[in-house]
């Protein structure tokens, strides 16, 4: 049975802990769904494992929910690429796909979902890879708003022959398209731009393309890539200098022009790097650009092996620590007790400046991972929360959020399933209401 718990209820328990200025809860919302939660099988005939990584809403008021279905050992190896549309209302949409799902997927094939966008008109771009025997090829796809192929894109991404990696994508105000690709998922790194129907542009680069230089970075993971107003584009992640055992210790952002050249008057000629001196290190899993210019991180930061808390990281448009937001642009925060552990993976601007923000919480390492929303003021300080769990004693993990124009929050990520014989993942998504 599916099982909710609001902070709420937790009220005095953790504004002991935490001081923090509690105005009210955020609840789930009972008209998604009958209880604000809904779960989407992909199979059900064998262990499968379905994890949905993204979450957009279309016009229509559709939502659309991506991410990877895979077989588990020892069965054929296999992932493929799943996404579902559901209702206003947390039903499926028959009218997206086939009785609201679409699967690819092949035996002895793994596809691997890169990143997601949605056009302006519920159209969606996929960026993907397909790894078969010993060769990797690289997609850019686009999808209708109903989830068929969209005939009449055509894009070739694949720069490097049989060794291409996949980067991740933004979406020009103009229409054209900047992706970035690696060779063997390490380097050396591409920027190349599309027209908006996929075809390499020209006027940019040679045949589309052009180097970055990214050696400034070290051992760095690219987590964001977002594209400001003018055209410049700003990269985000987290990276590795001392072999710590979570992620890196160093959150880090860059900015490059139009043309793929650092803009030096962003951080430190075009670089920011920020350290954390904890040995039990960061991990950094979202980024989101605001309207203002300002760049949002957001992760986990270790306390100790068995001890992380969210880390918010806020800078500027010169990119600079944001001095308006926590401690010079840092927020850490701890929602249970010392050992708890929370990790943040996706956060939202509101059109007032505050924040929602979702992780998962786990009391301590031995209990199952609830969803956790949180709502920050501008500043950094925590207003509202929200914590949910799908199956009684299992573990649920989100990944991605977004809120709608009524004030209702989004959650999406997976949920284990008490299924005897489906025993794998669900895709997972709940709907709050901000009282």
């Amino acid at each position: 049975m599916k099982s909710s718990l609001s902070f709420k209820i937790l009220t005095s328990f953790l504004s002991v802990l935490l001081a923090v200025n509690v105005n009210g809860a955020i609840v789930l919302d009972p008209s998604f769904d009958g209880d604000g939660l809904v779960t989407v099988d992909f199979e059900t005939n064998e262990s499968r494992g379905s994890f949905a990584r993204y979450l957009f809403q279309q016009p229509s008021q559709r939502l659309i929910i991506g991410g990877e279905h895979v077989y588990p050992l020892p069965l054929p190896q296999a992932a493929g690429i799943a996404f579902c549309g559901l209702t206003s209302s947390g039903e499926l949409d028959v009218n997206f796909g086939t009785n609201g799902k679409t699967l690819q997927i092949l035996n002895n094939s793994f596809y691997r979902l890169v990143d997601v966008k949605q056009l302006s008109d519920g159209r969606y771009l996929r960026l993907w890879e397909q790894f078969a025997g010993f060769s990797n090829s690289a997609f850019l796809t686009r999808y209708n708003a109903n989830g068929s192929l969209d005939q009449s894109f055509s894009a070739n991404v694949n720069s490097f022959g049989s060794n291409v990696r996949a980067i991740g994508f933004a979406l020009r105000q103009d229409g054209k398209i900047n992706v970035i690709m690696a060779e063997s998922g390490a380097g050396p790194y591409r920027l190349m731009r599309l027209n908006a129907n996929g075809s390499r542009d020209q006027s940019f680069g040679t045949n589309g393309i052009t180097s970055l230089n990214l050696s400034r970075l070290g051992s760095f993971t690219i987590v964001g890539i977002h594209i400001q107003t003018d055209g410049k584009i700003v990269l985000a992640g987290m990276a590795n200098d001392r072999g710590t055992p979570s992620g890196g210790n160093i959150a880090w952002a860059l900015r490059v022009d139009e043309s793929g050249n650092l803009d030096r008057t962003f951080g430190l000629q075009g670089v920011v790097r920020v350290v954390f001196p904890t040995g039990t290190g960061i991990g950094i899993q979202g980024t989101f650009l605001q309207s203002d210019g300002k760049l949002l991180l957001v992760g986990r930061v270790g306390e100790s092996p068995t001890d992380f808390d969210f880390l918010l990281l806020r800078l500027t448009k010169r990119g600079r620590g944001d001095v308006g937001f926590g401690q010079h642009g840092i927020v850490r925060t701890n929602l249970g007790t010392t050992g708890s552990i929370e990790s943040a993976a996706a956060v939202v601007a509101l059109s007032d400046g505050k924040l929602v923000v979702v992780g998962d919480f786990r009391p301590s390492g031995n209990d199952p991972s609830h969803f956790a929303v949180v709502r920050y003021s501008s500043t950094g300080v925590i207003e509202d929360t929200g914590l949910t769990a799908f199956y009684d004693g299992l573990s649920a993990i989100p990944t991605s959020v977004l809120v709608q124009p009524d004030g209702k929050i989004v959650v999406a990520g997976s949920t284990d399933t008490p299924d005897i014989i489906n025993n794998g993942k669900r895709f997972a998504i709940a709907r709050f209401l901000q009282e």
